[in-house]
């Protein structure tokens, strides 16, 4: 049983919104970056990954140097676009975004190199209507769309497949992929990109751990909204539990973290492998109304009224 437009079944509701309002718990000692080696071979490409991209609601996005920097050199970067783009009036709940969503995103790459997924408890909550205008309006500025019940996967770069979908909705829709649709067969780097964990929390449960998918070389996740480790299996396989966020409006200090990932891709006669992983924190500042400024953690940022 569910409350209606909730996400949680009902027992899980009430800790939820416990979490929320009492502020995140410490990292303990989760490090603020985290470099790894996976394969002796330099990288010919790079993919990036942040983590939710919640509604602005006006605000500006102010986008470090240090969080600019880490991406240099990224051929693609990867997002979940929390909600849709709509003019429909916001309601408790709703995620509505304005087509402003997209020039915010121009602050870390061009729109050619961004890929959005859809897939998340946000995508109906102003109707399937809503959610195909979106991906629509997401081809319209030059980017590139999945997650939706048609459109799970997409080629990301040559040999990459990624492959997007949810546990949760806070509707009943079938509009985009409620289970994993599995990997692709054949050879190849297949990144598997869920929604799913629990809101607010710093490490995955087990009955996450229990469902990381199969066919996989990369799993990233996002929905917690709080950054949650990045860990590679003892089969090999890599997987970042949760990004946490990357903007917001909402001033909560439970929602003013994030990570972003980025990997390098060794090219050979085989699929392409990973050989390198960068994983970085990042706190969002939202003290000045009009602007989330997001930076790595400990980095010096420049004072309120700043540039993009």
């Amino acid at each position: 049983m569910r409350f209606p437009g909730i996400t949680y079944p009902w027992r899980e509701y009430p800790a939820m919104i416990w979490r929320r309002f009492t502020g995140p718990v410490p990292l303990n000692g989760q490090p603020a970056a985290v470099d790894l080696a996976l394969a002796d071979a330099e990288p010919t490409r790079w993919i990036g990954f942040v983590g939710d991209i919640a509604p602005l609601a006006g605000r500006r996005a102010v986008f470090s140097d240090g969080v600019r920097a880490f991406f240099d050199g990224c051929d693609v970067l990867v997002g979940n676009l929390e909600g849709v783009i709509t003019d429909e009036p916001w309601y408790p709940l709703g995620h509505n975004h304005t087509p402003a969503i997209f020039e915010a995103l121009e602050g870390l790459a061009p729109p050619a190199r961004w890929v959005l997924s859809l897939a998340n408890n946000h995508a109906a909550d102003y109707g399937e209507e809503a959610l195909y205008a979106t991906l629509a309006a997401i081809e319209a500025a030059g980017m590139r769309g999945l997650g939706t019940r048609e459109r799970p996967r997409l080629d990301l770069l040559a040999g990459v497949t990624l492959t997007a979908w949810s546990w949760w909705s806070n509707t009943t829709t079938a509009a985009i992929p409620m289970d994993d649709p599995g990997a692709p067969p054949g050879e190849g780097l297949h990144v598997a990109y869920p929604h799913w964990g629990y809101e607010h929390e710093r490490t995955p449960r087990a009955d996450v751990r229990a469902r990381v998918p199969a066919g996989y070389g990369l799993v990233v996740g996002h929905h917690s909204h709080l950054p949650q480790p990045i860990e590679q299996l003892c089969d090999g396989r890599l997987v970042a539990w949760s990004l946490g966020n990357l903007l917001t409006r909402k001033r909560l200090p439970v929602l003013g973290e994030g990570a972003l990932l980025k990997v390098g891709l060794a090219d050979g006669t085989a699929a392409p492998r990973l050989a390198r992983a960068h994983y970085r924190l990042v706190q969002l500042d939202r003290s000045d109304p009009a602007a989330c400024r997001v930076h790595l953690r400990g980095e010096e940022t420049e004072p309120a009224g700043g540039g993009r």
